[in-house]
């Protein structure tokens, strides 16, 4: 989709300056939608 083609895009840009990010938290595959405040 157009989105996708923007997020890329925006990477590749970030990588050409060198601008990189640290990942300081863990992915949860399956989010559990009773924690209201999960997100904080």
């Amino acid at each position: 989709t157009d989105n996708a083609a923007m997020v890329a895009w925006a990477g590749i840009e970030r990588l050409r300056i060198g601008a990189t990010d640290t990942l300081e938290f863990r992915p949860r595959p399956r989010w559990p939608l009773a924690e209201p405040d999960a997100a904080e």
